[in-house]
């Protein structure tokens, strides 16, 4: 046998295989109704929206959705069972926008948030079950957290801090369901005192100290779910800012407003 008809019989099995495989029918149902096979859908315009394999009307492996010019949306790969998912989300930029784990089609575990302008990861959450539980965190271009919050049950509930960039604690706080309660204290950039006092349901409460860039103590305010107490020196100092304002900007009433751009 030449080497030419040897080349041709070797050839010919990954021939028929490639004619098969084009010719492999899409979007079959089973004998129940249920998809099967490759299954893909589409825009108007023709291109394809989705493609994935399902298997007794679930998806399994992998299923990518596309924007309608043809860029990647997003890439899910499924276990077996369709109800698991790993998931990847794109911006129409082609970056990555989020990534993290479904089940039941609801977010679970920790999913991180990536900025569309430098590609870093800017936020990170934890969900049970499609609500956020656990912590969450805010991140600072350079890669340090900005902020905590801690979740019960899809609500702010628990710790919350925030930080300067150089990791010092910024604020610290407690919520309970959605609302500050608790504790409150903010700090200067040293890691002095800025500010102490407390929260009852949203509503500054009790005695809250003020203090300077250096940390000392300059003066204490009294307030009784959200009303400040009658206060000679907070008055005065509101009275001082103001005319230093006035001083900047003038009267406001004497301010001259363009009828028409």
């Amino acid at each position: 046998m030449n080497f030419r008809k040897t080349l041709i019989l070797f050839a010919l099995p990954f021939l028929f295989s490639g004619m098969f495989a084009q010719d492999k029918p899409i979007n079959q149902n089973d004998s129940e109704g249920r998809k099967t096979g490759v299954w893909e859908t589409y825009y108007e315009s023709g291109r394809v929206k989705s493609r994935g394999t399902f298997n007794q009307g679930h998806p399994v492996g992998e299923l990518t959705k596309y924007y309608p010019g043809g860029i990647v949306q997003a890439m899910m790969n499924f276990d077996e069972t369709g109800r698991v998912s790993y998931v990847k989300m794109f911006y129409e930029t082609g970056n990555l926008a989020s990534e993290g784990k479904y089940i039941d089609q609801k977010k679970d575990s920790v999913w991180n948030y990536f900025s569309t302008y430098d590609k870093r990861k800017a936020v990170s959450e934890t969900y049970q079950m499609g609500k956020k539980q656990g912590l969450s965190y805010k991140f600072y271009a350079g890669g340090s957290p900005s902020e905590m919050h801690e979740w019960q049950n899809d609500q702010k509930s628990g710790k919350w801090e925030q930080y300067f960039e150089n990791d010092q604690k910024r604020i610290s706080g407690w919520y309970v369901a959605d609302s500050l309660n608790g504790a409150f204290v903010s700090y200067n950039p040293d890691g002095s005192l800025s500010i102490t006092g407390e929260y009852k349901m949203g509503a500054m409460n009790g005695i809250w100290t003020y203090y300077s860039e250096t940390g000392e103590e300059e003066f204490s305010v009294e307030y009784i779910n959200g009303r400040m107490l009658p206060n000679a020196e907070v008055e005065k100092r509101i009275d001082e800012f103001s005319k230093r304002v006035n001083d900047i900007i003038g009267d406001i009433d004497e301010l001259e407003t363009p009828e028409s751009f």
